[in-house]
């Protein structure tokens, strides 16, 4: 299995944001494969209007796949935006032992709303349960082993190569990077904030902007802790605790304690910078008590709330974050 050691995540980082400046990500051949996983969604699409005859339909998202540098080919969801160039990506971080299909109806709404979403199955989970090994051969993780050194790749690999994708989709005028949004469910949202942060400290190449696009986060039912990523090394970075930030758990769950505590450090924090925008830095919580997926998927008031939030604090202000390309 592949491995690396924790320590050395930062200088991974960078490697892999170098080696993606020319772009390592491609489209995998085949729409509508994901059938199972529509079928959660079919009733959402059921109304739409029926298309003329000869005209075609309108695919909601598309069956991509990823290929890291290490030999894993991560498949994800992609919902484009027809708002090119003002189109908010927005990357969905999953949980620890989840996948894409939970956040279809989100990436729906979002989309809608003019975001483009990536939703992708990170290294043992989903359908990205495969890796090449040094012969060439192919075997399958198994995630009750994976630890530390795992999940640097998740970070090191996995987004990176996903912000390798979103850079294609950049520079073919599909996007906008530079006004990313990041959403972490669970322990997902412990590598959302530890790879913003990393995004964040990440110098440009000369003139070629290579980080700091995370312009908005949001946590959904927030682990503090995961196999040696911490939540809270967000309050020792210089940038990303002044982000919107969106907090959301269920009245009554488990992760309604560490959300509050997130978001009232937060809250010092930026009254202390003198950041008085309150809507910049808000909790949700939801009247179910329920977590994660099952929070996003049983609660239509959270998706609102997710889509409220990014429409308020990134789609409104899109004018501020230029459109760069990262070819040139």
């Amino acid at each position: 299995m592949p491995n690396i050691h924790s320590s050395q995540t930062s200088i991974a980082l960078v490697k892999e944001r170098m080696d993606l400046v020319s772009g390592s990500s491609r489209l995998w051949i085949g729409f509508w494969t994901w059938v199972l996983v529509m079928a959660t969604t079919t009733a959402c699409f059921a109304q739409a209007p029926k298309k003329r005859p000869g005209e075609k339909e309108e695919r909601p998202f598309q069956i991509v796949a990823i290929e890291t540098k290490d030999g894993v080919r991560l498949r994800a969801a992609y919902f484009p935006s027809d708002k090119e160039k003002d189109a908010v990506p927005v990357l969905i971080v999953h949980e620890w032992g989840g996948q894409a299909s939970p956040y279809l109806r989100l990436g729906l709404a979002l989309k809608k709303a003019g975001c483009a979403v990536l939703i992708p199955e990170l290294r043992g989970h989903g359908a990205s349960n495969k890796y090449t090994t040094l012969s060439g051969g192919e075997e399958e993780f198994d995630l009750s082993k994976m630890g530390q050194a795992d999940v640097a790749l998740m970070l090191s690999r996995d987004l990176e190569s996903c912000k390798g994708f979103l850079k294609e989709k950049n520079d073919a005028g599909e996007l906008n990077l530079n006004a990313l949004t990041l959403i972490g469910v669970k322990e997902g949202a412990a590598l959302a904030a530890e790879w913003a942060i990393a995004d964040w400290n990440f110098p440009s190449l000369g003139s070629k902007k290579q980080g700091q696009d995370v312009r908005a986060m949001i946590y959904v039912s927030p682990e503090e802790l995961h196999k040696g990523v911490r939540l809270d090394k967000t309050f020792r970075d210089r940038f990303v605790w002044r982000l919107p930030t969106l907090i959301i758990a269920g009245k009554g769950s488990p992760e309604m304690g560490a959300a509050n505590t997130v978001h009232d450090r937060l809250e010092k924090m930026r009254k202390k910078a003198r950041m008085t925008d309150e809507e910049a830095n808000k909790m949700f919580l939801a009247n179910a008590s329920l977590s994660g997926a099952n929070l996003i998927q049983n609660d239509p008031a959270v998706t609102t709330e997710i889509v409220n939030f990014i429409n308020s604090q990134v789609l409104t202000n899109i004018l501020k974050f230029r459109w760069i390309n990262r070819s040139e």
